[in-house]
């Protein structure tokens, strides 16, 4: 008697089963027992086809191959080469690696794939996840299914072969089913007339739209050369167009535009009229000869043209221009220009009578209105915004304009017409005035202040300039440097602000400057020479950026007569003894030496001796006597009189 472990070690050493012979030997998984390849196959075709009763692992319909090796007591792997060959026998399927679709299983899917296609064409993405097998096992299930029926004998089947469209597999359906759709659609399409429309709903098993439409133009069109006319899908249907409509269609555009009925025909609505035309020039010219007149992206009738050409015409004649507009909604941009030229070209003017801008006709007379308008209107825009202008570019003053014109044209047509060459002369005329202004300002301002400042600043350092005594002419300086810092500068800045003198932005920058050049002075230790040099350097420059005449060698030879004018004038009316002596000095300077001399009282004595060799006895004795009545305060009206007769004889010879 054997052990266990005898008999596996003695059943260890047969030969290896290979699943190739049916002599070949399986281990069962306990080891103590042999089974042949052909018993292995026996036992696993009656339990795919259902013939095995003892077999009770799960669902019958499909059986995984590890519980077939359990089933059996084999290894998983041996389970595999041993089902049945398929070419053998159809009815089973391998649906997965590892999953058998069993005879039962194969039929009853059979079953329900011709239930479905009994109500029409079939999703097969529906079809495989309500049934959960693979689109490989469809397609097989489709191709053998009328067979395995017709052998089980069962008299329900369509008999008629199952087929699928495109190459996905997207849908199936019977031959018949297509059969009967292609024969309905030929009922329904042949000898149409008008377009037809096709619900999907209302066709027997309500296919899906698109593969309706596949249907249509594949089976049909191709099939049936008796049947013309073009296909389309609409949002819930199908549209047959049939090629007798789209002729009959073309006709008639054509023929109103022809009689006039119609005012504009574009290509692409004739084309889409009848798609068999390849140039809808020329159709147009061949039907209409004469009557149509193609302008860009269609035609108009002449009849229209006509009626068109009247109204540009006369609201020209009283509008000064037009704007011709789109005529239908399909009328392209491309062609309002076209049009524009035609019409420029055709209408009862001279050619320079009429402007063409864009899609505007505008008439010369209009023309030079508005431009002269615009450029007024620039020229008044600165007036009234002088002193202090800003700079404006022409395309903003055209705007400007264009909001408050008076012509009576809209602002946009204004901008066309007024465009960048208007923009330019606007510019330039709004700035010209901006100059004048400029230059008027400036021309003033000098005036005034070669008058008031730089006359008497030129005199007054010649004047200096003219003596010898340096210790004298040192002590001047500063004298003169006080003067014009404390008042001649400040006084007469005063006056050019009041007087509005500082207008325009060339002026205003000149204020700061010369104040900043003055607080530099008053701040400086150094000598009065230079300071003073600082100061006519300062005034110098001012002179160079606004009028370098200010600087001219004669402003202080002009402004010298009307200065001693001043003083023997103010001479009259003064009653104090000591400033009339001073002023008779300074006259008396001024007549014998070039320039001028500022001075206070303190300097009296020292500029008498500057005259005592230019001035002859007489007058040197009276002055000699003024100069101590004034110093003791004993002066009296003669000599206020005597004073005064000297100076005016002085200035004669001025």
């Amino acid at each position: 008697m054997f052990e266990p472990h005898d008999t596996r070690w003695l059943l260890s050493h047969f030969p290896a089963a290979n699943g190739d012979a049916d002599v070949d030997l399986l281990q069962v998984g306990s080891g103590v027992a042999l089974m042949t390849n052909m018993h292995a196959r026996r036992e696993i075709k009656q339990i795919i086809f259902n013939a095995q009763p003892n077999y009770a692992h799960g669902d019958l319909h499909r059986l995984k191959l590890s519980d077939i090796a359990s089933h059996l007591d084999v290894d998983e792997r041996t389970v595999l080469p041993l089902l049945p060959p398929r070419t053998d026998l159809a009815g089973w399927f391998l649906d997965e690696p590892d999953q058998v679709i069993t005879r039962s299983g194969y039929l009853a899917l059979v079953r329900a794939l011709h239930e479905r296609l009994r109500d029409g064409v079939v999703s097969t993405e529906d079809f495989i996840d309500k049934h959960q097998i693979t689109k490989s096992t469809l397609r097989r299930l489709a191709n053998e299914s009328n067979k395995i029926l017709e052998r089980q004998g069962d008299q329900n089947h369509l008999g008629a072969l199952i087929e699928h469209w495109r190459p996905s597999y997207e849908l199936i359906f019977t031959q018949g089913h297509r059969e009967s759709l292609e024969d309905y659609l030929k009922a329904l399409l042949q000898g149409a007339q008008d377009p037809v429309q096709i619900d999907p709903q209302r066709v027997e098993g309500s296919p899906p739209l698109h593969f309706l439409f596949h249907l249509c133009t594949q089976f049909i069109v191709n099939k049936n050369s008796s049947l013309e006319g073009t296909f389309r899908v609409l949002p819930q249907c199908v549209e047959f167009v049939p090629k007798v409509f789209q002729r009959r269609q073309q006709h008639d555009l054509l023929e109103r535009l022809r009689l006039g009925s119609i005012d504009f025909l574009s290509y692409d609505s004739l084309q889409q009229a009848d798609d068999a035309i390849n140039d809808p020039r020329d159709s147009i010219d061949e039907h209409c000869k004469k009557e149509a007149i193609h302008v860009g992206n269609g035609a108009l009738s002449r009849t229209y043209f006509q009626r068109l050409l009247q109204s540009i015409s006369g609201t020209i004649g009283e509008s000064g221009y037009a704007v011709v507009n789109a005529i239908t909604p399909t009328f392209s941009r491309e062609g309002v220009l076209d049009l524009t030229l035609l019409l420029k070209d055709k209408l009862d003017f001279d050619m320079e009578s009429l402007t063409c801008i864009d899609n505007v006709l505008i008439s010369r007379e209009l023309r030079l209105h508005i431009e002269a308008e615009v450029e007024e209107t620039a020229k008044q825009n600165a007036r009234d915004n002088w002193p202090k202008p800003g700079r404006k570019k022409g395309p903003v003053l055209v705007s400007d304009f264009s909001e408050h014109s008076k012509s009576g044209v809209s602002p946009e047509i204004l901008r066309k017409l007024l465009g960048s060459k208007a923009e330019a002369a606007v510019e330039q005329a709004y700035n010209g005035v901006i100059h004048r202004l400029q230059d008027a300002a400036i021309s003033e301002f000098s005036q005034f202040w070669s008058e008031r400042v730089m006359g008497k600043a030129l005199l007054y350092r010649r004047g200096i300039e003219s003596l010898e005594d340096q210790k004298l002419r040192d002590d001047l300086s500063a004298a003169l440097i006080e003067y014009m810092l404390d008042t001649i500068l400040p006084d007469n800045i005063k006056r050019a602000e009041a007087k509005g003198l500082f207008e325009g932005a060339r002026l205003e920058q000149e204020l700061p400057r010369l104040a900043k050049a003055c607080e530099t002075v008053k701040t400086q230790t150094t000598s009065a020479d230079k300071r003073l040099s600082e100061i006519y350097d300062a005034l110098g420059a001012l002179a160079q950026r606004l009028n370098p005449d200010l600087t001219s060698e004669n402003v202080p030879q002009r402004r010298k007569p009307g200065l001693l004018h001043e003083l023997t004038q103010s001479m009259q009316k003064d009653e104090n003894g000591p400033r009339l002596f001073l002023t008779l000095l300074v006259i008396l300077l001024a007549t014998r030496k070039d320039g001028m001399i500022y001075a206070t009282g303190k300097f009296a004595p020292r500029l008498l001796k500057q005259l005592r060799n230019i001035v002859d006895r007489e007058q040197l004795a009276s002055l000699t006597k003024w100069k101590d009545a004034a110093k003791s305060g004993s002066m009296s009206k003669q000599d206020h009189i005597d004073m005064r007769q000297m100076a005016e004889t002085a200035i004669l010879d001025i």
